[in-house]
């Protein structure tokens, strides 16, 4: 879960963010769990903290990481993270696509998540290696993001 490169387009998207989640390694999970994180603007934050801690739960059973299993058992401490969890269904088909509803300065937002990983890898590097997207789900976050005025690159 910890985030080795994001686009400019993130930034704008972490205001109110404490800044010791902001400091490397920036961890994909604290900053989304984390009552000083995202959490508290996440709209659909039952839905969203079921989402990134059963995939949490599911890697650090799969993997066995200790540092996984660590950070696990730290996120459920986080307020109604466990709870959420202990409650937690896999989704149905009408559920597969699961939208993060974010609440934001320049209006409220909607973005799909899509997850890639190598699943054949010959490499560990790529092995481990997990990209998520996440893609305007409506035509106002599209608007909101496409105004962005960012820095260039570099």
């Amino acid at each position: 879960g910890d985030i080795q490169l994001a686009n400019r387009a993130v930034t704008p998207l972490l205001e109110g963010v404490a800044a010791d989640l902001l400091r490397p390694p920036i961890n994909a999970y604290r900053l989304s769990l984390h009552p000083d994180g995202m959490t508290a603007r996440i709209h659909n934050r039952a839905e969203w903290m079921g989402h990134l801690g059963h995939r949490l739960t599911r890697l650090a059973r799969l993997t066995g990481d200790p540092r996984l299993v660590r950070l696990l058992e730290e996120v459920r401490e986080y307020p109604d993270v466990a709870e959420i969890l202990d409650d937690y269904h896999e989704p149905t088909a009408a559920e597969l696509m699961l939208t993060l509803r974010l609440e934001h300065p320049g209006g409220d937002l909607r973005f799909h998540s899509a997850v890639t990983t190598f699943g054949s890898a010959h490499d560990i590097t790529l092995a481990e290696l997990t990209i998520e997207s996440f893609v305007p789900a409506d035509a106002r976050t599209r608007e909101f993001v496409q105004g962005l005025d960012l820095p260039p690159e570099g």
